[in-house]
Formats: structure tokens, C-alpha cells, sequence
């Protein structure tokens, strides 16, 4: 586990990135848009000592060395082949989440941009911690069931290579039978946001806005 350093951001330019990447995605998006823009808060994001600190700003660009390359199976392709892991900061982001959630008792939910609540496959995990609204669907955690593990995976189906959405409320979503949210659910959820997270520097890290 990487040791992370607090970097505070320019608010016009990651309010930018952070519209770039949430208007017009899904309701969950739209909401935290209308919060942030209204709220006070700051933007900052957390990179380990060999992060490119001249990359801070550049957020659709990666800001992580290189990793080492290495050689041997990749995925189905038959033979070797020479290859270079993809540097991510998901596991520290994934542990950060969660003492905040055990400090303060917030309430973790993520969006899934890639899912579609009638062409859904995984309805296992679906069952466990899923929600949708009309076809959005998204993953819900509490203090009492979240693990460094379990927000982990949260933020990795959250992830496209341009989209990434979770946010700490001191709000719950409340869950049925059916596991359905309605709009006015994601906006209560919303307006008592702590922190967001936007997915940047290329997949590498995240994007944070906190509530002041």
C-alpha cells in the first residue's frame, strides 16, 4: 500500500474536468454537479512521493511512472509477450473511503456507467449492494458492510476510461424489495454529500471534492 499526499487543486479547473466528465452521464452525476456547484468545498486529490507533480492539473493525462515491463501470458493471446501493468491507486482511494466511512459513519455509493439494469449480468453482486434507477444502476455500502475490498471493487465497475463517479454522504439510501431508487432518493443522498470522486489522470487516481 502506497503512503499518499494531499494535493489541494485549482477549484475553476477541476470544477471543469469534473463537468467534462459528469454532465449528461446519469442522474447521480447530474446531482453531484448541481451540489458541488452551489456548495462550498474544495478540490484536491491524494498521489504517492513519485507521482509527476508538473502532470497536477494535466487530469485526463497520467501522472504515475511507468511500470516495469514484464514478460508472459497476456489474457487469450497464445505466446509471450512483453507488457506493462497499468499503474492505478484504486486499493489506497479504496482504504481512504473507508475509515472515512468508519470515522463518521457516512454512507458509500457508486455509479456503474457500463451496466444497464435490464441487460444485467452479475445479479449476484447485484443483490448484495446494487440499486437502479430506471436503467442506472448503482452500488451501495454502509459502514457496517463496507470493506477496503469491497469499495475497491466499487470504484473498479464505476470506471470507464473516461467516467468514474462515488460519493460519502452522511445520507443512506434506504433499500426494498425491489432495489429500486426513485430521483428524490438520489437527490437527498446528494445533498449531504462529503466527498466525491471523479475518476482522472488517466485511470491512475481520482479527483476529490470535500465539503467544507
Amino acid at each position: 500500500m502506497k503512503i499518499l499526499h494531499k494535493h489541494l487543486l485549482p477549484f475553476d479547473n477541476a470544477f471543469a474536468f469534473y463537468t467534462e466528465a459528469l454532465e449528461g452521464t446519469n442522474a447521480f452525476s447530474e446531482e453531484v454537479l448541481s451540489v458541488i456547484s452551489r456548495e462550498t468545498g474544495q478540490f484536491f486529490t491524494l498521489l504517492p512521493d513519485n507521482a509527476n507533480l508538473a502532470q497536477l492539473c494535466h487530469f485526463s493525462e497520467g501522472i504515475l511512472p511507468e511500470e516495469s515491463k514484464k514478460k508472459g501470458k497476456v489474457g487469450n493471446l497464445t505466446g509471450t509477450h512483453t507488457y506493462s501493468l497499468i499503474p492505478s491507486l484504486e486499493p489506497e482511494f479504496a482504504d481512504f473511503l473507508y475509515k472515512q466511512m468508519q470515522m463518521h459513519a457516512y454512507q458509500f455509493m457508486s455509479d456503474d456507467y457500463n451496466a444497464s439494469y435490464k441487460e444485467m449480468k452479475n445479479k449476484e453482486w447485484f443483490n448484495l449492494y446494487g440499486m437502479h434507477y430506471l436503467e442506472e444502476i448503482y452500488y451501495c455500502l454502509s459502514p457496517q458492510n463496507a470493506t477496503p475490498q469491497l469499495i475497491e471493487q466499487c470504484l473498479s465497475r464505476s470506471k470507464t476510461f473516461w467516467h468514474s463517479l462515488s460519493v460519502l454522504s452522511e445520507k443512506s439510501v434506504l433499500s426494498n424489495e425491489e432495489r429500486t431508487l426513485e430521483r428524490q432518493d438520489i437527490q437527498t443522498f446528494c445533498k449531504f454529500i462529503r466527498f466525491s470522486l471523479v475518476g482522472a489522470y488517466d485511470g491512475e487516481g481520482y479527483v476529490v471534492w470535500e465539503k467544507e
